[in-house]
């Protein structure tokens, strides 16, 4: 973890999916990577437990990851608590294998990489953030109040990177967004974007966006400008 911490080319994530009993090294490496600029991702445990009891879980600065069923139900073994800070789906998740094939497993540590992934588009988008910041706009546009059965102390947020136009922020520096119909203006600084209620594209540009219709029902793709 010090070597990431040292080593990472920026913007990074960490995607950890790995985890034990409490540890004060493994939370303050945690915390280091975090500080050196990386976004630390880690699974919450599967013991259906307190994650604040578990290591790098339990880290302060890592996003801590519980697993949810396809139900959006917590797994019955997602570990939960103050700790948490998302949810993402990690039950029978089918994605590539450590022998080249392919395999269905469920875990936290399955539930992890989902945000990694996330915090990754996010890194992509505004490679010029913090982590703090990243991490701020990950929970921020986290769907709320949808998980069933959460966890004493849990946050009920579920993982959400989707296609609404006014989500991200487009900015990220000021200003609100909010969704009606048929229209919606977000302003913040110099960037102005209209946003319908079908999908759309957004363009950066710096800190200029230009919004682009597309019909409804189709997925609105976030490109960052190859230009810079």
């Amino acid at each position: 973890m010090f070597w990431v911490a040292f080593n990472a080319q920026n913007p990074a994530v960490a995607s950890m999916s790995l985890g034990g009993g409490y540890s004060w090294i493994l939370n303050f490496a945690a915390t280091y990577m975090h500080n050196r600029g990386v976004v630390v991702s880690v699974a919450a445990g599967n013991s259906n437990a307190n994650a604040c009891n578990y290591s790098p879980a339990s880290a302060p600065k890592a996003v801590t990851v519980g697993a949810t069923y396809n139900t959006d139900a917590r797994a019955w073994f997602s570990n939960y608590g103050t700790c948490l800070d998302i949810f993402a789906p990690g039950v029978n998740i089918y994605s590539s294998w450590n022998n080249g094939g392919y395999n269905t497993i469920s875990g936290t540590s399955m539930a992890c990489p989902h945000v990694s992934g996330a915090a990754a588009i996010l890194r992509g988008l505004y490679p010029a953030l913090t982590p703090d910041a990243i991490i701020s706009e990950l929970l921020s546009i986290a769907t709320p109040g949808v998980v069933i059965n959460p966890g004493t102390g849990s946050p009920n947020r579920l993982l959400y990177i989707g296609s609404e136009c006014c989500k991200p922020n487009p900015c990220l520096n000021g200003g609100t967004c909010s969704h009606t119909s048929p229209e919606t203006v977000f302003t913040a600084n110099t960037c102005s974007i209209n946003c319908f209620t079908c999908s759309c594209s957004l363009h950066y540009y710096g800190t200029i966006c230009e919004s682009v219709v597309k019909p409804i029902g189709d997925e609105a793709v976030h490109w960052p400008n190859p230009g810079g």
